[in-house]
C-alpha cells in the first residue's frame, strides 16, 4: 500500500478525522466502545500477573476483532511544528518494522497548539496474538502510541494506558462486540 492508497483508504473509511487514537471516541461516539485492560479499572500495570492479563484481553480482543492471520495495518505517527522537518526516528519500541509516512495533516482543531502537524505512519502486517506484545506492553505504560486497523473489516482498536478503544463499522455491530466483552467494560455511564 502507497502513502496515497492509505490515505484514500482512511478517508472513505473514516472521514476527515486524522489518524490519532485519541480523537476516534469524540468523533466516532455511536461507534465507539471501551474495554479495560485490568479489572477494576486499575490503570497500569504492576505485577507479572497484571502483565499476563492485560495481554490476554487486549490479544483475545484483537484477535476477535481482526481475526488470526488477518490483514492488518499497524498505524503511529509523530507530531512537529510546521517549520520541522519530516520525523525520521521513530520511538525504539518500533525499530524493527519498517513504516510508509503518509502526507502530513496540518492540525487545525483546540485539542493541538497552533502550527502542529502529524506525520501518519503505517506498516501492512498481519495479526497473530502474541506477535505485538512488545508494543502493547509500550503503549499500556504510555512509551507509545499506536493502533490497528483491520483490512477486512471496518474495525479499529486503539489500546492506550488504561485500555482499549473500538471503532466498529456502525451502532449495531459495537452493541453486539460491546454485548460480548460486558466483564471488562467500564462502570461509568458515560463508557470511559
Amino acid at each position: 500500500m502507497t502513502a496515497t492508497e492509505f490515505e484514500q483508504f482512511w478517508a472513505a473509511s473514516y472521514g476527515p478525522t486524522p489518524p490519532i487514537s485519541f480523537l476516534f471516541k469524540w468523533d466516532f461516539p455511536e461507534r465507539w466502545f471501551r474495554i479495560h485492560s485490568l479489572p477494576e479499572a486499575q490503570r497500569y500495570a504492576a505485577s507479572e500477573a497484571d502483565w499476563q492479563e492485560l495481554l490476554h484481553r487486549q490479544n483475545t480482543l484483537l484477535t476477535d476483532l481482526m481475526g488470526a492471520d488477518a490483514p492488518i495495518l499497524l498505524v503511529t505517527g509523530e507530531f512537529t511544528d510546521t517549520a520541522a522537518p519530516v520525523p525520521t526516528e521513530l520511538s525504539p519500541f518500533l525499530s524493527d518494522i519498517s513504516f510508509t509516512t503518509a502526507t502530513p495533516i496540518l492540525l487545525e482543531t483546540n485539542h493541538f497548539p497552533e502550527d502542529t502537524q502529524y506525520y501518519p505512519m503505517f506498516n501492512e502486517s498481519t495479526w497473530q496474538s502474541g506477535k505485538y506484545d512488545v508494543l502493547l506492553r509500550a503503549i499500556a505504560d504510555d512509551n507509545l502510541r499506536a493502533f490497528f486497523i483491520s483490512r477486512e473489516y471496518p474495525c479499529i482498536v486503539a489500546p492506550y494506558d488504561g485500555g482499549v478503544d473500538i471503532i466498529l463499522k456502525d451502532s449495531a455491530t459495537r452493541d453486539v462486540v460491546r454485548e460480548k466483552y460486558t466483564a471488562w467494560l467500564s462502570e461509568r455511564a458515560d463508557g470511559l
